[in-house]
Formats: C-alpha cells, structure tokens, sequence
C-alpha cells in the first residue's frame, strides 16, 4: 500500500470525499520542516484552485515532531481567512494524538489550528504484512528454553539501559535478545555504561538479521521459534525518554502487536497508558499474572524500575510456576490473537465525514 491509499484505508469514509482531498506527506524523509513555508502554501493555493479544499498532511506511521508543528502553525498563518481549522488535517499514528496537539498549540499560544487525524495503523499494516501467520496452532503449555525474547533495533536511551541491566543481572544469556548497535554508536549517552563497556566486544547482538531478513515490520519463521520457546517478549516500544519527537505522544507499533499475534505475553517498556489504550481497543492483558502497575507510572525511570522489576520476578519462576503461568494466561494469549484477526475499524478519530462535506 502507498501511503496516499493509508488514509482511505483507515478512513474509508472519505473516499466519498476523494476528489477534495490533498495529501502532503510531513515524513522526516520528505525535508518538510525543512521546505520553504511560501513553497508549501503557494502548493496548497494551487490545490485548492483545482478543486481540492481539504489539505491532509499524511504521516500515518509516526507521531509529532516539535518542528513539524511549527511548520503546519505557520502554514496555518500564511492561509489565515483561507483556509480554516477544519480545512487542513494531520493524520498520525498517535493514539492521543489530538490532545497532545492541543496541548502544544496551547503552549505556543497558536491562533491558527489544524484537525488532528488519529488511527492505529501500524495495526492495520501489520494485519496486511502477516496474514499468512493469520491461522497457528494453539498455545502450547511447556517448559521452554528461554525466559524471553527482546528485540531491539535502533539505539534508544531507555534500550541502552535495559542493555546495561540485563548484563547486570545476568538475564542476556536466559533470552533471545537482539541489539543491532556497535559499542560506537551509542557510548556517548548521559548515564554510565560499564558493563555495556566492558563486553563492548559482545555488540552487535544479532538473532536472525542479515541482508536478507532486515525489516523490523515483518514476522519470520525463525520469529516463531523465539516465541514458541520462550515464555514471554520484554517489548521495548519506540518512545520512552525524551528524544528528538514529543515525548507525551503515545503510538503503538508493530513491536507490541508481534506477540500479540504470535500468541506470547508481553510486559512493555514504553510510555505509560499503552496497555490501558490496548484494552481500548478490546484486547486483554494479563494482570494478575503480570504485575502491569508499571502501565500507570508517570515518572520515566520509576516506570522504567517496574517493568525490569517485574522482568526479574518472572525471571525467576520454577518449571512449576511457568507450567501454571501457561495455564493461567493460554486463554488470554489465544483470545488476543483471535481480536487482532477480527480487527476491522483502526479510526481513533471517529465521525469526521462533517468536516469533509
């Protein structure tokens, strides 16, 4: 799918307003902080002489950059008695995207607003990029070889650091765990690394990547067997700490909907309230069996403490306990896949046909 067919897909309520949609696309690939802001609002003029009066900034797979907003306000400004709120549109993979907007607008005390757009569509794409995996075998209650498996591919803080304590407390070698950075790339961060230092030659950790097998978005076979042997995934989301986007933006990607339809729990190190927006959208998690207090806890390296806290108590489960944790969650693993099968409706932004008639 092309990313102008994403919106109809997750809105297929516009393609009856298909003829008065224009689509820009705001990606960091695309330099559009960067443009020219007369560039842009001299192509938006010209859109709308050709009929197309609704304008939607299309980036359906990432959440907010600070100077991506700023460039919709001052395009915003130039369009001033133009073009209106509801005129011009960002669509975005952040579940609370519109509040976060709102926010920020308000921070910066903008005049001049736009209409957020909000979808699950990294849920969508992934439904669309798995769907030979659509039917698998019910959940095997078993001992396994590993505790978990952690995938991670670009050097986040918060990914650094669960490095750092996994070396710790000697949990790398009771999991599949991937890390894809040399000691290079990521030795210049604002916390100590020793362990990370002094087994530098260990990096990169790899599992199943090489130049045949290298998106992060795709299920391979060999992803099967790290599920079916290990007991849960330790899910590092994309945004925890403060990085280069708007930290309050929360999204869900194909990381946490990997185990979902690979039927294996999960305990997440993201933002908080992802579980909760997960239980939105119908799915179940696993309290009691996991202590998911962690979902609540603002504080970034306090929520951060929980989830490898928790880590560390599953870590230490007799073949026992494992066998009546199995039991305990099957019903639950086997009930999400079935829900992300049966998942039609990814809008998080509901009943927009008014703004488009």
């Amino acid at each position: 799918m092309t990313e102008d067919q994403l919106v109809f897909l997750i809105w297929p309520e516009l393609e009856n307003y298909k003829d008065k949609i224009y689509q820009l696309y705001p990606g960091p690939e695309n330099n559009f902080s960067l443009r020219d802001t007369d560039e842009i609002v001299q192509e938006i003029i010209l859109a709308r002489q050709l009929g197309k009066t609704k304008i939607v900034f299309s980036n359906l797979s990432e959440v907010f950059l600070p100077a991506m907003l700023t460039k919709f306000n001052e395009i915003a400004e130039a369009l001033d008695n133009v073009v209106g709120e509801h005129d011009m549109f960002y669509a975005t993979n952040s579940f609370n995207g519109e509040a976060v907007y709102n926010m920020f607008a308000e921070k910066h005390n903008w005049k001049n607003r736009i209409t957020i757009l909000a979808g699950h569509c990294i849920q969508y794409s992934s439904q669309c990029n798995w769907y030979k995996y659509k039917s698998l075998p019910s959940y095997e209650v078993k001992i396994k070889d590993k505790m978990f498996v952690c995938f991670n591919r670009v050097p986040r803080l918060h990914r650094i650091k669960l490095l750092e304590f996994m070396l710790g407390n000697g949990l790398l070698d009771k999991s599949y765990y991937s890390f894809i950075s040399t000691y290079d790339s990521i030795n210049k961060v604002p916390f100590n690394i020793p362990l990370i230092t002094q087994n530098k030659n260990l990096l990169p950790i790899k599992l199943n990547i090489d130049e045949t097998i290298n998106s992060p978005t795709m299920i391979y076979n060999d992803d099967l067997t790290y599920h079916n042997n290990s007991y849960f995934s330790l899910v590092t989301e994309t945004m925890f700490y403060q990085d280069h986007w708007i930290k309050e933006c929360s999204m869900l990607t194909e990381k946490i909907f990997r185990p979902i339809m690979l039927q294996h729990p999960f305990v997440v190190l993201g933002n908080c309230g992802l579980l909760a927006e997960l239980q939105n959208l119908g799915y179940k998690t696993f309290s009691p069996f996991i202590d998911e207090t962690y979902d609540t806890i603002q504080n970034d390296n306090d929520r951060f403490a929980a989830v490898v806290q928790e880590t560390e108590r599953l870590c230490a489960f007799t073949n026992e306990q494992w066998i009546e944790w199995q039991t305990s969650i099957k019903e639950i693993v086997e009930f999400n896949k079935r829900h992300y099968n049966l998942i039609t409706d990814h809008r998080v932004t509901k009943n927009i046909e008014q703004y488009f008639e």
